[in-house]
């Protein structure tokens, strides 16, 4: 979760949209990282944007050889403490509020994660581009962002998105910054048709709420079954794209190696 939607409200539970991309960046990593999870003990995993870092302590839950570094430039000591505290796994995640900072420790990390990072800053390319240069070694990626420039709202205003993507936008600015994708595709087809709905009412002048992920209060059971469109959408579409058939969505992914 961002920090700006962190600091909208108190959280109670976490929209589906939020819990379900976790197993998906989850399918990812098993994909990219197949050998390493079968023969290393541990693998280092660089979280850029991590915002509240939810998403890095769930995945330390899945994934027990995975030790986290995480670097938010909006972290303050502050907040570092607060979200430490609150951790299951924080004796394998470690923050860091400056590249500075995580530059001096010297990581070596086998996995990149900007996940629904790059729309915040303008100029992407520069910015990953920047990222490289403070790992000297080759490494995995994983990136997700939000798609189509068509569906940018109010609610893209509020989280302070300066683009949506495509694949080609998001191929052509991964490619420019000189690492090399070798998947992409878009997931939740539901949402999507949300968004356009959302997008419609906006254009036809009437308030859409930009509170964000961050206002879900549902009940469990409501979750739930939200959780479980939303898993079955993902596993849906990549049953179709596995044979070829493509369906566009509300997020994209890219996955690849900087070498």
């Amino acid at each position: 979760m961002d920090l700006v939607e962190l600091a909208k409200q108190d959280i109670i539970s976490r929209h589906p949209w939020e819990t379900v991309r976790i197993r998906i960046v989850a399918e990812k990593i098993k994909q990219l990282l197949a050998n390493e999870l079968s023969s290393v003990s541990e693998i280092k995993v660089l979280d850029v944007g991590s915002g509240d870092a939810y998403v890095i302590d769930q995945l330390a839950s899945i994934f027990p050889q995975l030790r986290f570094v995480a670097v938010d430039t909006y972290y303050s000591e502050e907040v570092m403490n607060s979200l430490n505290q609150g951790f299951t796994n924080a004796d394998r995640i470690q923050l860091y509020g400056s590249w500075e900072d995580f530059s001096q420790d010297r990581h070596e990390v086998n996995l990149v994660l900007l996940l629904d990072v790059i729309e915040h800053v303008p100029d992407d390319v520069e910015f990953m581009k920047m990222i490289g240069s403070h790992l000297k070694n080759s490494f995995h990626f994983i990136i997700t962002v939000p798609a189509f420039q068509s569906l940018f709202t109010q609610h893209d205003v509020f989280l302070k998105h300066y683009r949506r993507y495509n694949n080609s936008l998001l191929k052509n600015n991964v490619q420019a910054a000189g690492w090399t994708p070798s998947k992409l595709g878009y997931f939740y087809i539901i949402a999507l048709v949300m968004r356009t709905l959302g997008k419609l009412k906006e254009t036809l002048g009437t308030k859409v709420s930009d509170k964000g992920i961050s206002e879900w209060k549902k009940a469990p059971w409501l979750t739930h079954l939200a959780n479980t469109v939303l898993w079955l959408d993902y596993k849906i579409s990549s049953a179709f794209r596995f044979i070829g058939i493509k369906f566009p969505g509300l997020s994209n992914y890219c996955i690849g190696k900087k070498k």
